[in-house]
Order: C-alpha cells, then structure tokens, then sequence
C-alpha cells in the first residue's frame, strides 16, 4: 500500500442522543486518539479525522480534513457514506454501544415534571461501523480497539477475539482503562497475541496500513501434474488433520509448491506454480495460504532432498504440536502474513521464530529409521503374527536347535543365527546378498516377518536358492493394497505402479519409504502357498523339494 494511504480516524466520545441538548457519553476525551492520529499524519500519511462536533481537536493538530458528527447514528452513517474514499480505518474513539429507541425530539421540557418523577426509557444496541467497514472495502486496513475492564488478560484476549472475528477487522487493540495509556495487545487475524506499548502501537498501525501484500491469480484447475505434484497436495491433506485452525505446510513439486489453501477450505491443497515478488503475484491452482509467498522463498534456497525433497511447516506458538526446539531459533519482529516484508525478513533462514505469532521450520523428507521402528510406526503393524508362523519360528529358532536360520528385515527383534537387513548394519552376523549368493543349500529356515514386500524377486529368489532341500521359508505380507491413495492419521500410502510408496509424518518429520504391491497369485508362481488370515493378511510359505 501507498505510504501516502488516506486514513479516517474516529476520535473522542462519539455519544449517543437523549434529547436535541443531551447525551448518553464517557468520560473519555480522545487524547490519545488524536496523538495517533498527529503521529500516523507525520508519517506520511492523509488523515480525516471524524469526531463529535462537540469535542475540542488539539491546536498542533491539523488534519487533511475534520468531519463533525452529531451521534453515533451520525457517526454511522457518515463513515458508510464514505467507506470506499479511504485505505484505511482506524476506529479509535469511544463510541456509545447503547442509545434511545426514541430519543425526544427538541429538548425535554423538564419544567413539567416534578423532582423524583420516574421515566421509562427504552434503549436499543447502537449501530456498529466496525462491522460494516469490510463488507463495503474488502481491500481497507482496519483497525479497532476494544476497551474492557478484564480481571484477567486472558479474558481481556479472548473479548478482542470476539470483536475482531465479527468485524474482520486487520488488527484489535485490546486494553483495560488503566493501561490504556501504556499497553496495548495487538491481536490479528493470524491469530497472533503481541503486547506493546503506545509509541510501539503506533508503528504497528503504520506496519498494517502500509504493508504490501501478494495477490492471487488462479491458473484454473487443469495442471498437468505428476506423481510428486499429487503425492505433495496428499502429504498436505495429511497435515491439515494436524493444524488447529491455524497453521500451513509448503511441500516442494516438480511444478512448484503444494500447500495448504485460504482459510483451509480445500482438504486436498493447492498447488503454487509461480510466485512473482516484484510485482507481488501469486499463480496457483486456487487461493493459497496467506504464507505461500514466504514458504516459497524459504524453499528458493534449498535443493531437492529424498523423496518430493524440501518442504517448511508453519505452526502457532499455541499449538500444542509446536516444535519444542523453537525458543533457540532466530526470532524477528512480527510481519503481516501475505506481506513482502514478512518473506525479506525469513527468506535466508531455515528455521525461524515471528513475534507473537509462531514459527517456521524447514525440514527435507528423510527415509525411516528403521531402527526406530516399533516407535515411529503406529502400533497397528505389531498385531500378533500367525500362529503357523509362530510355531515355525520357535521350531527352528528356539535356544535348543541346531538349526542354520535366516531373517530378512528382521529389524531389531530378530532371534535367528544370521540376518540379513541393508537398513540396519550392526545386527548379529548381518549379511549382504552378494554374501548370501555364495550359501547355496546352507539354511534349514529363511523368515520374513512383514518383510517381503521390501524384496525384488530378485532378492527372493537368491533367498530360495539358499535354502537346504526340506528347509522352510516362511512370509507374511498383506494382499489389499490402495488401489490409488490411503490416508489415515499421520500416513499416507500412494500406489504408483508395482509400488506402494508410504509416507509417515511424526512430530512434522516426513518420512519415506516404498515396497511392492503384490497379488497372491504372483507369489504363488514363485512357488509359495498362499494362506489367507485376518482381514487382509497372507501367510506364504515354500518348502524346497529334494532333488
């Protein structure tokens, strides 16, 4: 916005009328109203000052124009009549919020009545500018204030909130009558809570009404995306079951940058393919996050990682997923989302804390720590095994046998003589294929426990040639893979091919991994028999026959 922004700024008690000669006022005379309105003048900026024609403006103020109301439906309606003629609103006097149903037309003749005479008077919930402003203005600065008497800040808070959700105004200034002079708390529609000082809040008006913020331009619905482009806006659709109403997510695509939408209105997320900051222009498939320009910038700076490669989450400091490593990050001032400054204040650092309102944390995509299995994977995937299996295993891995045995994949919960696990390298008599290759005929047992989707039929063949005749290669694997996409809590499970390509999100850390999605009827071919158990698992097992 122009430095030079046309602002109307209401100041003093704007009263309600009782009679032609009497108000309903505060006792408020506007002193620091019309400070702010001297200091947002030397600024730079054209201030219309609106007041009660009643109240007195200070002589070292000189406005670029006064407007003189006689109450506050004066007042109303004068600002309405003129919401389009200005950038930005700051509503900063004290305005009645109640007013007669019938105020008396001329002065009440009190001559008539006698000391101690009762009246009823009706009154009515004055009419409300603040709520009006952006209805007509979409595009204005707003600004209010909202006075309580609060016991607690927390209840003082959670009153501006109030305000600023029904007028959806840019900022709420809230206070109490006794530290209105010298504290403000600013509150934003990011949900952000920053205390300040009078001389603090009057840059901070500044800030709203002259930050210049990004605009839209959608490039319709028909990308032709591949499959990072979707597996990026279904890691989004991941994370939007993590924001608590606040909070954005930017993946790095091959087109540019899927994320979260405005105002999360759609599930599955938006893909940003350009953004222009000289000219302050977003292109994306629908309206992005206000943050897209900044999670944008802060992904110009990174290469491609594993996987869909960079990506940086945005949380609130209330959000009780936030990041507890967050207090060392560098911390700046607060910047309106959406803003050009907000992305030349982040755009070099990786991690970064906004005052009073919460953090950005870049991060890549990382494959599982397979060593970190049983506590990163969700504890559905540690159901009891078959039976069958689990007599094969006590069978010919028990302490007492002599048997030569084999476990592929075995994690860390392996109990056979030799393992084989590419993931894990310091596991007991750990081998490679090459070194398998060179043990035909050698095992009695070879175990796969939810292992054998990880292998190539490569692999699974080299296995079944080491097996002695009569030795036994047992396997369980699942037969229902996503047909296209499975989303459930924090996982993702895409279909791309013969793939399943798996994604885990734990405390905001993606990880990647991929298996094969096989039918029972392929690995019948190899020679196993198929035995269904449960819902969706299969028990493979092959017996090498003597020759």
């Amino acid at each position: 916005m122009d430095k030079h922004a046309r602002v109307l700024i209401s100041c003093g008690p704007i009263p309600a009328r009782l009679d032609s000669v009497k108000f309903i006022t505060n006792r408020f005379k506007g002193g620091l109203a019309f400070e702010t309105a001297k200091r947002l003048q030397n600024l730079g900026h054209d201030v219309t000052v609106i007041k009660w024609k009643h109240t007195s403006m200070p002589k070292d103020l000189e406005p670029t124009d006064v407007i003189d109301v006689l109450d506050v439906v004066d007042y109303y309606n004068k600002i309405l009549d003129r919401v389009n003629s200005y950038d930005a609103f700051v509503l900063a006097a004290a305005v009645a919020n109640l007013m007669p149903s019938n105020p008396y037309e001329g002065k009440f003749p009190s001559h008539n009545y006698k000391v101690g005479e009762k009246f009823d008077i009706a009154f009515e919930i004055a009419p409300r500018i603040i709520d009006e402003i952006k209805k007509h203005n979409p595009r204005c600065c707003l600004i209010g204030y909202k006075l309580f008497d609060s016991d607690t800040e927390e209840e003082l808070i959670e009153i501006g909130k109030h305000t600023l959700k029904d007028s959806k105004a840019n900022v709420i200034f809230a206070n109490t009558p006794s530290t209105a002079k010298t504290r403000k708390i600013a509150l934003t529609q990011d949900n952000s809570v920053i205390p300040m000082s009078f001389d603090e809040h009057i840059d901070f008006i500044d800030k709203a009404i002259t930050s210049e913020f990004f605009k839209t331009t959608i490039s319709g619905k028909n990308l032709s995306l591949d499959t990072q482009d979707e597996i990026g806006m279904l890691l989004v659709r991941v994370f939007e079951n993590s924001f608590s109403g606040y909070g954005t997510v930017g993946i790095k695509t091959p087109h540019g940058m899927a994320t979260t939408s405005r105002g999360h209105k759609a599930s599955n997320g938006v893909i940003v393919t350009d953004v222009d900051f000289d000219n302050k222009q977003i292109t994306s498939s629908e309206k992005a996050t206000l943050n897209a320009p900044t999670l944008w910038a802060m992904l110009q700076h990174k290469e491609t990682g594993t996987g869909l490669g960079s990506y940086v989450v945005h949380r609130h400091f209330d959000d009780d997923k936030a990041s507890k490593e967050h207090k060392n990050w560098n911390t700046i001032g607060y910047e309106f989302p959406g803003t050009l400054s907000e992305v030349e204040s982040v755009k070099h650092y990786r991690n970064v804390n906004i005052q009073g309102h919460g953090y950005l944390e870049t991060k890549e995509i990382l494959p599982v720590d397979w060593k970190r299995y049983y506590e990163l994977f969700p504890s559905k995937y540690f159901s009891k095994l078959n039976e069958d299996i689990l007599n094969l295993i006590n069978k010919y891995c028990g302490k007492d046998t002599d048997f030569e045995t084999l476990e592929i994949g075995g994690n860390t919960s392996t109990t056979c003589k030799y393992n084989l696990d590419p993931n894990i390298p310091d596991l007991p008599n750990n081998l490679t294929y090459e070194q398998l290759k060179g043990m035909r005929g050698k095992f009695d047992f070879i175990v796969c426990r939810n292992s054998i989707s990880y292998l190539t039929i490569k692999e699974i063949e080299i296995a079944m040639e080491v097996l002695k005749p009569g030795g036994v290669m047992v396997a369980n694997t699942f037969m229902s893979p996503p047909r296209e996409y499975k989303i459930t809590e924090n996982e993702l499970a895409f279909r791309h091919g013969d793939e399943i390509i798996h994604y885990l999100i734990v405390d905001d850390q993606i990880y990647e991994h991929r298996f094969f999605a096989r039918k029972a009827i392929e690995y019948q071919a190899m020679g196993f028999n198929a035995q269904l158990y449960g819902p969706t698992s299969v028990l493979l097992t092959y017996t090498k026959e003597y020759q």
